[in-house]
């Protein structure tokens, strides 16, 4: 199998881990895999059995021992690399060892069998491993213990921390710890293996879609809120905490820093400096608030590939005084690939008082998933012209039906039709269409009207779009009132509404291409949403 390293990397599982190499952008709401495709990787998959089994790109394999049948898509499983694959020279470490030979390397950590290097800082270093009991790759993070000083106690309370605060949340969008243990000085602990990369790596790329932001930020806030109703504060979120799975999710890891409950732990304060929110830097008690302030630098971080201020110096009062004399600098004009309502976000996540920032991950989550653009395609002329119809029957059935009442309760014949039924009934489906800002024949077809940010346009836009979509019976109505008085009067504006309706609908279908006059000039389209 050909060596992906250069195209994708284990990610690194504790803040003070680091790899090398470059990972690809991709999409993070599209269940696609990076570096090496089913279709194009050849190797080792373990069989439950524990037997190791040759997958053929296009056939897939067969175990030799219990027959079980592999498809040649289980090689996009981050388990799949084996470590048959490590003694046939087809694979080379993801990581090189540390100076001198590693002694964990081939042996074993209760029933995990050690296989390299995945990640490494000064606190210890993170393994790729063999889960033996179960057959299945995991990471191993180790803390080693060279000397018999404080700090070394203090690397191993910190890891038995965040095992014990992690472990109890269960959230598709944190990283799973499956096991705690020590052996003799080593204290390790066993969690999902991730095969991909943090989002710094994104940082460095640029240019990650808003779609992607909104998305990554939605998913991260809802595993904030299971923690915090368990009583955990993350305290350390960053980029290089965030991690890009291998089909696009994202998953929040290190929960080192973590506080339980009302555990202040031993130190006052933790985490990285740019990312702490200004009440940690008076003394301040980490809260869901300031978990919020290091959530706000992040996505800003990420959304323009640079810290909202940068704290120097070396000191909390150095810090702290930053804060006080600087705020934060957003882009100039708002760049227009970015929804305003983006920027109220970051700017109430970053507020210097956490009075001013979000009461609840609830309220957060609200308010993203508001701005979240709709998956869209664009939609088609003959469900748009249906959709079209209906509504225009619409607004006739609701100026008739007035006068069918009428009818009833007069027992008598029903009065007779003019153009202010049909004003009203518009007006009436007019404000129907602003305050719900969809119409009956749209929400029938499925179809919906998005700005160019695949949101819900303003009340104001879509109310004056309905106005233009609906003009051929504003000049039948007003033609109908004008026919009375002045016949050709009525006519001509008649003639004028249908000229209108025609032009419009063969701009659509050739210049517009699916977008209408009044599309273009207010910046909507009609979508198909699922």
């Amino acid at each position: 199998m050909q060596d992906k390293t250069s195209d994708c990397r284990f990610v690194n599982i504790h803040l003070s881990f680091s790899q090398r190499g470059s990972a690809k952008f991709m999409n993070l709401d599209q269940t696609q895999a990076f570096g090496d495709s089913a279709s194009q990787r050849e190797g080792f998959y373990r069989c439950p059995c524990g037997t190791d089994v040759k997958i053929c790109p296009q056939k897939g394999g067969s175990c030799t021992s219990c027959q079980r049948e592999f498809p040649a898509s289980v090689m996009q499983i981050p388990m799949t690399m084996t470590f048959s694959d490590l003694r046939s020279g087809n694979l080379k470490p993801r990581l090189a060892p540390l100076e001198g030979e590693d002694a964990l390397i081939g042996g074993t950590l209760g029933h995990f069998e050690i296989i390299e290097p995945i990640g490494r800082g000064g606190m210890g270093q993170v393994y790729r491993a063999l889960d033996k009991s179960l057959q299945r790759y995991v990471a191993v993070k180790v803390i080693h213990c060279e000397s018999d000083s404080g700090i070394d106690t203090q690397a191993q309370a910190r890891l038995m921390h965040e095992a014990v605060a992690q472990a109890r949340v269960n959230h598709p969008n944190i990283v799973t710890i499956f096991y705690v243990g020590q052996e003799s000085d080593t204290t390790f602990l066993a969690m999902e293996l991730i095969d991909g990369f943090d989002a710094s790596e994104l940082i460095k790329q640029g240019n990650i879609p808003y779609h992607s932001l909104c998305s990554m930020a939605i998913k991260i806030a809802d595993a904030l809120n299971v923690a915090s109703q368990t009583g955990i504060v993350h305290s350390d979120i960053k980029p290089q905490n965030l991690l890009i799975l291998q089909d696009g999710n994202v998953k929040l890891s290190d929960f080192g820093m973590a506080r339980i409950g009302e555990d202040d732990q031993d130190e006052l304060l933790g985490g990285t400096p740019n990312y702490l929110a200004p009440e940690l830097l008076e003394q301040g008690k980490p809260s869901i608030q300031s978990d919020m302030y290091a959530l706000g630098v992040t996505l800003f971080e990420l959304t323009f590939g640079r810290l909202p201020l940068t704290l120097s110096g070396s000191s909390l009062q150095q810090w702290s005084k930053i804060h006080d004399t600087t705020t934060v600098d957003f882009p100039e004009p708002w760049p227009n690939y970015l929804p305003e309502d983006w920027k109220v976000i970051l700017q109430r996540l970053l507020a210097k008082s956490p009075d001013d920032r979000y009461s609840s991950y609830q309220q957060l989550g609200k308010e993203l998933n508001s701005i979240l653009p709709v998956k869209r395609s664009i939609a088609g002329i003959v469900p748009r012209a249906i959709a079209w119809v209906i509504d225009v029957l619409t607004v006739i059935i609701l100026s008739i039906l007035p006068l069918a009442v009428v009818s009833v309760i007069t027992v008598g014949p029903p009065p007779g039709m003019n153009g202010f039924n049909l004003l009203a009934a518009l007006i009436v489906y007019l404000m129907a269409v602003y305050w719900w800002r969809q119409s009956l024949g749209r929400y029938l077809f499925h179809l919906k009207v998005v700005n160019r940010y695949s949101l819900k346009p303003s009340r104001k836009n879509m109310l004056l779009r309905e106005m233009a979509r609906m003009q051929i019976v504003w000049t039948t109505f007003a033609g109908a009132l004008s026919l009375a008085m002045a016949p050709r009067v009525g006519l001509v504006l008649m003639i004028i509404g249908a000229l209108l309706f025609a032009i419009d609908f063969l701009y659509t279908i050739t210049l517009g291409l699916g977008k209408s006059i009044h599309d273009k000039l207010l910046g909507t389209q009609s979508v198909i949403v699922s």
